[in-house]
């Protein structure tokens, strides 16, 4: 099974704990209280061993998932995570390529480079334009 298909049924799974954490009773029912906290801690570690073994598989998967959309993609990118760092761990963790494969990985790398300067250049278009656009209200106009 794909980390993918494990994570969309982690993901139902998830709302049913939920339901079943929120509609728990909240006082005189520490047995059943206990046993929903355990099954979400349960499924919450299900989760993070998968995770594990996917990213002893693929590693870029864990930084930038496929079937993030493109919303939390930029979440990714705004938190710190941006392709170009997929050439860090390369360097640091690859040993023996060949003179073709490294020049090749450069070129990647430069291109990279200059796409995630591009995009940066537009969130800050972006960002400034937010700032720009934001009412204050009455208390702050001049």
């Amino acid at each position: 099974m794909s980390f993918e298909s494990f994570f969309q049924g982690w993901l139902v799974r998830q709302e049913e704990l939920l339901d079943e954490l929120l509609s728990a009773p909240r006082e005189g029912e520490e047995p059943k209280l206990r046993e929903l906290i355990e099954k979400a801690l349960t499924h919450y570690g299900a989760y993070y061993r998968e995770k594990s073994l996917m990213a002893s598989r693929d590693v870029l998967l864990v930084f930038s998932p496929r079937w993030f959309t493109s919303c939390e993609r930029t979440f990714l990118w705004i938190a710190g995570w941006k392709p170009g760092m997929a050439f860090r761990l390369v360097r640091s963790n690859v040993e023996g390529l060949t003179d073709e494969q490294s020049e090749a990985i450069g070129r990647l790398r430069e291109g990279t480079a200059a796409r995630e300067e591009e995009l940066a250049a537009e969130m800050t278009m972006v960002q400034e334009a937010s700032v720009l656009g934001i009412n204050l209200g009455p208390r702050y106009k001049h």
